[in-house]
């Protein structure tokens, strides 16, 4: 890398950051438009797809089964902050020091990523064993493992039953700040020693293998990384709108980060910053439309499944237009030339 590049790449992470403060602060000024739990869920969003891109991204292996962290991280808050009267009647397995007490969710966060982390490292070792599509399978096949287990471990985390009570303490702040500090570890990753010789094996594995470049230790890093960014935005997530189900993060959510990497560019950070508002912003203009917009005294509105329909229909037009996304391997402080260099 260039004198020139480097230092156009070490303004990105400050140009990414004045994005979202940017969006946050027009998001906050249409209050009539968004909610704030409608900015909260946008900046969550973005949160989660720079988490996916810290392995996802930066190795080039689709991931399916991160969103499955993302729940580990979620439910291990949710049981420690509920009520204990609460958890008394229905989380009846549970330890009988969780069971009784309740702690505060910034202590509770923690636990959840520390327990995600904990999962992810086995379940790295063992899908870095696999080679090419055997690798996505092998991580879809990790997230319905975690929804079997969790829709029917009813004693622990309810089972099918939605979790209720979780405290609402999470807002639009909180949001923006874990948001933006997910993106400024994805940075430090991204070009750090180990971030550069995952790219470089993205690109080609063999002659980064021929060069000394051990390529599955280094994937298992960044594998354990994003998992425990994700197990934060989903601990987050739950102290942000109260309410937990196995279907939070289950195949859903992981179609619809994986949707918004894709729209936004998954070669770069850039671009799932992107990607993520981009989406996310559309996703939540539908609703609106879905539920009825008044539009000078006409009512227009949508049926249901216009979300998912309109953003897969989006998504297919990037990939057959821009199929590096919107960003490709652009990112914010570098030159049009220097893009893909780095």
């Amino acid at each position: 890398m260039t004198k020139v590049q480097t230092i156009g790449f070490r303004w990105q992470p400050v140009l990414l950051i004045c994005v979202l403060l940017t969006a946050f602060v027009v998001f906050s000024a249409v209050g009539n438009l968004l909610s704030t739990r409608e900015v909260t869920q946008v900046l969550m969003w973005v949160a989660i797809v720079t988490s996916l891109y810290v392995y996802t991204g930066v190795t080039g292996i689709v991931s399916f089964g991160h969103t499955a962290f993302a729940s580990i991280g979620a439910y291990t808050a949710a049981v420690l902050t509920i009520n204990p009267l609460f958890k008394t009647s229905t989380l009846v397995d549970l330890p009988e020091f969780i069971l009784t007490r309740a702690i505060p969710t910034a202590y509770a966060i923690p636990v959840g990523v520390i327990v995600a982390t904990a999962v992810a490292v086995p379940i790295g070792l063992a899908i870095g064993r696999l080679r090419g599509e055997a690798t996505t399978i092998g991580t879809f096949a990790f997230l319905l493992v975690i929804y079997a287990v969790f829709s029917n471990w009813d004693g622990v985390t309810g089972g099918t039953t939605a979790l209720v009570g979780i405290p609402l303490v999470v807002g639009k702040w909180a949001a923006l700040a874990g948001s933006i500090a997910i993106v400024v570890i994805a940075y430090a990753f991204r070009i750090s020693s180990t971030g550069r010789q995952l790219v470089a094996a993205r690109d080609d594995e063999a002659a980064a293998s021929a060069c000394g470049v051990d390529v599955g230790k280094l994937r298992l890093r960044a594998f354990v990384l994003s998992a425990a960014l994700m197990s934060f935005c989903g601990a987050l997530s739950s102290g942000s709108i109260g309410v937990l189900s196995v279907d939070s993060f289950h195949v859903g959510a992981t179609s619809m980060a994986l949707a918004m990497l894709v729209v936004g560019g998954r070669n770069s950070l850039s671009g799932a910053v992107t990607g993520g508002l981009a989406v996310a912003l559309a996703m939540i203009f539908l609703r609106h439309v879905e539920q009825g917009i008044d539009l000078g005294g006409t009512k227009l509105s949508l049926p249901g499944g216009s979300q998912e329909l309109a953003v897969a229909t989006f998504m297919l037009l990037i990939l057959v237009r821009r199929p590096l996304g919107l960003m490709g391997f652009l990112e914010f402080g570098l030159s049009r030339s220097a893009r893909r260099q780095v």
